[in-house]
This record gives structure tokens, sequence and C-alpha cells, in this order.
């Protein structure tokens, strides 16, 4: 799952917000940057390490560079600073696991810190001084997340779920005092609630099924907005963990992955079958519109840092690219869609998605 930056909403942030948009250069020299993580696929996992990281420059819809990110990178989190990208990966034939770091401003892979454990989702702090890795053991079981001093770059703790099938999708609330973790289990899905302070579990939820999750301060407070399978998203209060609200998508939709605009108003979930992506208002927790996109197979969404775009990935399917579908927030339509390969020797999947965080001295270098 993936890395969330939180902003508080309210008049505030929104003035700050536009302001800074409205002081942008003209042709819009700071673009909307996306970095995409690009899975080996299957039919070469006995090759050399072939998982990458896509740069995308979202105005001129290329990619910048393509950053070599060990075997099988799935998500991927970036610093509030936009500074640092974090890829849990596999690094080479023997099943060694670690998470790779890479400097966005050199586009290149600069530390990499051992993991015992194999990682899979991976959620920033907003301090940006913490990293949590959902990890299992090489091939399933040990479910954990994993405690990442980002000053020493070491583990520094593992928070244990017991013996689940493995640990998948992880996202924070808004002050960082929390975590929220997916694993499998016999049954189904569970959401393992944990204290960031003591690293503790504090609560586990069962569901049937819980796909990748998104924690946002929203109008009605702070909420969580998870796809659970048979066409719903379950929405739960993080400050008491109760679910408030049950919203059911289109028939049919199978709901996988979750993310919310900065303000916290709209939230946006795609279904990976059903090649659709809903738009949620969260204050009413309905949904608004159905965009219909042009394949199935999608893995992950993020909203841009101004709230005006989606951003949308698909493997590469029967196709043999990968996409970056973007859609407009203000008409709800599909306005761009990105090609690539992810690595030009082996083909791989594009899987998580995270979105350069807005330039905090856009307003004083733009003077």
């Amino acid at each position: 799952m993936s890395n969330f930056i939180f902003k508080k909403p309210g008049t505030l942030y929104s003035g700050l917000l536009l302001a800074a948009f409205l002081l942008l250069p003209s042709g819009n020299a700071l673009a909307q940057t996306v970095y995409v993580a690009n899975e080996c696929n299957a039919d070469t996992q006995n090759q050399p390490p072939c998982g990458s990281v896509s740069v995308i420059n979202i105005a001129t819809r290329t990619v910048t560079a393509t950053i070599p990110a060990g075997n099988f990178p799935y998500y991927l989190a970036i610093t509030p600073d936009g500074s640092k990208l974090y890829v849990p990966n596999e690094t080479k034939l023997d099943q060694s696991n670690e998470v790779s770091v890479i400097s966005t401003v050199l586009d290149k892979v600069i530390a990499n810190i051992p993991t015992q454990l194999e990682g899979y989702g991976v959620a920033i702090n907003a301090a940006g001084t913490k990293a949590y890795v959902t990890a299992s053991a090489n091939g399933g079981g040990d479910a954990s997340a994993l405690v990442v001093d980002l000053g020493t770059g070491k583990v520094i703790d593992t928070i244990s779920f017991g013996n689940l099938f493995g640990s998948e999708f992880i996202a924070l609330t808004p002050d960082g005092t929390k975590g929220y973790a997916t694993a499998g289990s016999s049954q189904g899905a569970v959401l393992e609630i944990f204290n960031t302070v003591t690293d503790k579990v504090t609560k586990t939820i069962n569901f049937d099924y819980i796909g990748k999750l998104a924690i946002a301060r929203t109008p009605s407070g702070n909420r969580a907005y998870l796809p659970v399978g048979n066409s719903a998203v379950t929405v739960m209060d993080t400050d008491n963990d109760s679910v408030v609200a049950t919203i059911q998508l289109a028939a049919g939709d199978d709901p996988y992955a979750a993310a919310v605009n900065p303000a916290g108003t709209m939230a946006y979930v795609i279904s990976s079958q059903a090649a659709t992506l809903s738009v949620i208002n969260t204050a009413t927790n309905t949904v608004v519109a159905t965009v219909q996109l042009p394949d199935i197979y999608l893995n992950d969404v993020a909203v841009s840092w101004d709230g005006t775009q989606v951003y949308i990935t698909k493997d590469r399917g029967f196709d043999n690219h990968s996409d970056v579908y973007i859609v407009d927030t203000a008409t709800n339509k599909l306005t761009g869609t990105v090609q690539f390969s992810g690595n030009s020797n082996y083909p791989s999947n594009a899987y998580g998605i995270v979105v350069q965080p807005i330039p905090t001295n856009t307003a004083s270098s733009s003077r």
C-alpha cells in the first residue's frame, strides 16, 4: 500500500495551497512528478534483479528516469519533504531482502537497508523519522511490521502480528500515533491496529478481505477507508476504531485500493477487475461519480498535491506494457495515459504509485 501525505483541511491550508498554485511559473514549471514501483513479472523471476521505479513527468506524459530497485518492488513511500523514496524489495536470487533508499534529486539508489523478512507495503510518519514496512517470511507467514529509523537507516523494532499468512498494506494516522496494517488469515483478512509509541498491537479486527486502505483528516473527522470486497468500502473513525459507514459501490465492482485528496473532501477507490474509479464524497459517504477506465488489472491510486488529478496504475496485462491513467477531478474524466515498460529487458508490472509532495518553497522561490 503505500504512503499518504496528510494535510489538515481548513481555510488556512486551502488559502496557502491556492496561493502556492497561483504563484507557479507560467507553463507549470513545477509540474507534478509521480513515482511508480514496477515488480518483475513471474516469467522473469529467475533472471537477475529487474525491478525498478519509474519517474514520470505528468505534464509531458513521459518517463524521465527508470531506477533499478532489486526484485519484486510492489509499493513505495516518499518522505514528507519529497527528497527520498523507500522501496521494499528482494535483492538477489537467494531471496535476501532490503529496503532501497532512492534520492529523488539524483534519481538513484543511495542506500539499502537489510531486512530479514520480505517487505511489501510501506508508510512513513509525518515527521519523516520512521518508516513502517509490512513484512513476512519468504513464502508467507510471520506477518509483521518492521520499524525503520530513517536517521540511522536501521530496523529498530518488529511489530509481530502472529503467524498470519503475510502482511500487505499499511497506513498511519495523521498524527502518526497509530498504524493500520492488513494481513491474510485462514478466515480471510485481519486489520492490525498498533500504537507507534509502544510498537504494540492494540486491536485486531476480522474482515473477509481488505485492500489498500487510506487514512486522512476529513471534514467529518479522522477516517480510514478500507476496500473490503463485495462492492463495498468500510469507513472507520480512527479516533475510536469504530465503523461509521459502509459505502456500496456499483454492482460487480471489486474495490482494491483507496486514496484521499489533500483537503480530505473526496476519496477515490479503484476496482481492479471492473476497471472503475469510484469518487466518494467524504462528508456524505456517498459515491458521486464512477469513472470507467480503459483496461483491467488496476493496482494503485494516488491524488496530486493540488487535488486536481488522480493517478491510477495498471499492470501490463495482455498488452505487454504498464499504464498510468490520469483523471481530472473537476470533470471526473480520463484525460491522459502514460505507457511504459518499467524495464527495457524484462517485462514488469506497475504497482504502487506516490506523488511528489507540494513544494514547500514554491511561494518564496517564485517571488
